[in-house]
């Protein structure tokens, strides 16, 4: 037991953090990596926490989009965590073994801004990918132990399914980590998670592979489209789901008449359950409204 939680501890120094806003880019340039140090951060403003999963790092395909968007949306901080010495490991289990320590740093992290720049941590949004999606929950279970406090928003981005098949709550992301917690299921039941575990989850095209207009020889591709999906949803209200019992009842239209649900960065946070939609094959991956 002591040789595994040796085995799956992070060094602090490992995780490294890096901000974005309107004040952190010169005219002209490309998106620059700002260490948090530069107190550059907007305490008026939210904060969005971007965290990858198994290997990937700070090159994510899916971080300067995202941030791009964000930034076109304006009147917002994100910041991008990488914790690519840990994460670009071929040995999965490994990985997974550094997920909660990994997510505890961000956790203290998220609780230093907070102090530092006197944010209110319901003004966090963690959104993560795969096993980011797990360490936002134990970033989030980490504040709640410390300070008794939830984060606004955790998005999971198809949260990793092996390792976690089994896990019970406090080992896995989970709706109480925050004060919302949405997910979107693009590889339910393969990489990503087969069951509901947020306030309201997204299943477009059934939630399963392969996606509308992925390759069955691109095994990744349906699990790397939730991050996609996501950050074409942060200017665009077009990701139109409808409340089912399964992907068969919607796909017959037999919920026509059922409640509506936006999915993505601009859900409506009153509204829970389990809603299902389809998806173009090629962005945009917004259909618009049904």
């Amino acid at each position: 037991m002591k040789r595994e939680e040796e085995e799956g501890s992070v060094d602090k120094q490992d995780v490294t953090f890096y901000l974005f806003n309107s004040d952190t880019r010169k005219k002209g340039d490309n998106l620059r990596r700002i260490s948090l140090d530069c107190k550059k951060v907007n305490a008026n403003l939210p904060i969005k926490m971007l965290i990858h999963g198994w290997m990937d790092d700070h090159s994510s395909y899916w971080y300067k989009p995202t941030v791009e968007e964000y930034l076109k949306k304006g009147n917002v901080n994100v910041v991008t965590v990488s914790w690519g010495k840990h994460s670009k490991n071929l040995i999965y289990p490994t990985v997974v073994k550094a997920v909660r320590s990994v997510g505890q740093h961000v956790g203290d992290m998220i609780t230093e801004i907070s102090s530092k720049y006197n944010v209110p941590i319901e003004n966090f949004h963690l959104i993560g990918h795969s096993l980011g999606a797990h360490i936002s929950g134990f970033a989030g279970k980490t504040i709640l132990n410390q300070r008794n406090l939830k984060v606004g928003r955790i998005t999971g981005l198809d949260p990793a399914w092996p390792s976690f098949e089994k896990a019970v709550p406090e080992d896995r992301l989970c709706s109480n980590d925050a004060h919302f917690v949405d997910i979107i299921h693009t590889d339910a039941g393969g990489a990503g998670y087969a069951i509901s575990i947020g306030h309201i989850d997204f299943y477009p095209n059934g939630g399963v592979k392969k996606q509308n207009g992925c390759s069955s020889l691109d095994l990744g591709c349906s699990h790397k489209r939730a991050p996609i999906y996501f950050y074409e949803s942060i200017n665009s209200n077009h990701f139109v789901a409808v409340e089912a019992s399964s992907f068969t009842e919607f796909d017959c239209g037999r919920c026509n008449h059922n409640k509506r649900a936006i999915m993505g960065e601009n859900v409506d946070k009153s509204v829970t359950g389990d809603f299902y939609l389809h998806t173009n094959k090629k962005s945009p991956f917004a259909k618009g409204p049904i």
